[in-house]
């Protein structure tokens, strides 16, 4: 009952983190925003370590589990948060989250084909309801073109979000290959999140991100911090969640978290966000997609 709950909780942190980031990267600039979670998340999840006491078994960790880990951290934390955030500048959280969420689908297919993991029939059937899902998405966001620049930026944002969706499944594996090298979820995300902070803050030695990052508005920071907060708390209790309850439970849950996002952006963002019967019919579709493959 615990990992469920906290699966459940999981999927709407994520839902209202993408609302969150949604309204300050309206205005404000992508290297700042992954900057600042970076910033947060290691103190975070430094204390978290400290609390479980998994801190200490840092020094007994094999090379391959921290490689992984660090892997995760650079690909997810960095790359995928970027390539995340900087789709849902463009085309909206609702749009981006649905895309992005197909990882899972990739995931498995990697694992089968890389891993040996067992293959099941309605992966097939999966496969079918995400690229529905996802055509509908697309035909929608295709259709939305008043002008050369929106183009220009719908293109760019559905290629974000695409390379999102593949980095995250990438990223998986290695997380997956981490902790089974080691089972020491806190002290893998405190390991993913440093060597993340410690390569994105070199950007910062280049004139165009240090002075975004030094002409960050008031509003656009608490947004960010907010934001933060939220996805470090998703992660963790994802975690968490997994490690009280099977995948075959949990996961479906947690995957639920675009329907999340579709209900609160629609809430809270509405203004902000595309929303039509396209968009409505295909984010349930890859949703359920999902949720099937670990039935």
């Amino acid at each position: 009952m615990l990992g469920l709950t906290l699966s459940l909780l999981s999927a709407i942190i994520f839902g209202l983190n993408s609302v969150v980031m949604r309204r300050g990267l309206i205005i404000g600039d992508v290297y700042p925003s992954v900057l600042i979670s970076l910033m947060f998340a290691v103190p975070y999840t430094t204390i978290v370590s400290l609390l479980t006491g998994e801190i200490w078994a840092l020094t007994d960790l094999n090379m391959m589990a921290i490689v992984c880990f660090i892997v995760a951290g650079i690909s997810n934390f960095l790359v995928v948060r970027y390539l995340i955030y900087a789709a849902i500048k463009l085309i909206g959280a609702t749009v981006t989250f649905s895309i992005t969420s197909c990882n899972t689908l990739i995931t498995v297919l990697l694992g089968i084909a890389l891993l040996g993991e067992e293959f099941s029939p309605r992966l097939i059937i999966a496969a079918i309801l995400v690229a529905v899902g996802v055509a509908f998405i697309m035909s929608k966001i295709a259709s939305d073109k008043n002008g050369y620049e929106t183009s220009i930026n719908s293109k760019h944002g559905l290629l974000y979000a695409i390379l999102a969706m593949l980095s995250v499944s990438i990223s998986s594996l290695a997380v997956r290959l981490g902790t089974l090298e080691a089972n020491l979820p806190s002290l893998g995300l405190l390991i993913s999140n440093f060597f993340a902070l410690i390569t994105c803050s070199v950007f910062l030695t280049l004139p165009k991100y240090k002075k975004e990052v030094l002409g960050m508005d008031t509003i656009v920071k608490r947004y960010f911090i907010l934001g933060a907060f939220l996805v470090t708390s998703g992660q963790l209790t994802r975690y968490i969640a997994l490690a009280h309850a099977p995948v075959s439970l949990a996961s479906p849950v947690i995957n639920a978290y675009p329907l999340f996002t579709l209900v609160l952006s629609y809430i809270f963002n509405r203004k902000f966000e595309v929303f039509d019967w396209k968009i409505l019919i295909g984010t349930p579709l890859i949703v359920v997609a999902l949720i099937s493959i670990f039935l």
